[in-house]
């Protein structure tokens, strides 16, 4: 009798202690959300503030509120472009831009065309196909023939034609310094000597 008693005193021992760790276990688990609630709320009331500095002099901490705030990236828009063959004029495929009759070439407001605001930024992917050893991608101002002056381009530079012959090209334009305006680009073909041809 008296070991069962003793067994039952064990027993309940061992539930009472099993009892009081779920309970102490479920408190810590409360606090433990409470307190990551807590900092979760702090961080959201402090995001975007000037961060705070602790720095330890000996025996003295001090606070200080850095005046330099990190940059919040922006996102800038990509503007997407499929350059496919427009239907030439015959002779435009073959001739210099430079030494050429201009009435050969087809009229700026043939070619792909883009607003830009250099406050924003913007970016522009092209695709398209080349057949000789470059391409070349030009940008000129909507007011600007390419015509008559090709040296006024915004931007003109050539590129290895791949070997599958497929361009997939993307430039960052606040790269390249590009004043807010409205433009036009074309792709044009260009060999290992000369200029470019084929504007497209």
């Amino acid at each position: 009798m008296a070991q069962k008693e003793k067994d039952e005193a064990v027993q309940d021992a061992r539930e009472s202690t099993r009892m009081h760790l779920r309970d102490y276990l479920r408190t810590v688990e409360i606090g433990a959300v409470m307190v990551l609630s807590a900092v979760i709320v702090v961080g959201l009331a402090f995001r975007g503030s000037a961060p705070i500095i602790v720095t330890n002099n000996g025996n003295k901490m001090s606070e200080t509120a850095s005046t330099s705030t990190l940059p919040i990236p922006k996102m800038v828009e990509t503007e997407h472009f499929v350059v496919t063959t427009i239907d030439k004029v015959e002779g435009s495929a073959k001739e210099n831009i430079a030494t050429a009759d201009p009435k050969i070439f087809k009229a700026p407001t043939n070619f792909k065309s883009f607003l830009y605001d250099a406050t924003l930024g913007k970016k522009i992917a092209l695709t398209g196909t080349c057949k000789d050893a470059y391409y070349a991608l030009l940008i000129f101002k909507t007011a600007d023939d390419y015509r008559k002056d090709p040296a006024r381009s915004y931007y003109n530079s050539a590129y290895p034609c791949p070997a599958s012959s497929l361009i997939a090209l993307e430039v960052d334009l606040q790269s390249i310094n590009l004043p807010t305006g409205s433009y036009y680009l074309f792709l044009a073909d260009q060999g290992n000597t000369g200029s470019w041809y084929n504007p497209r």
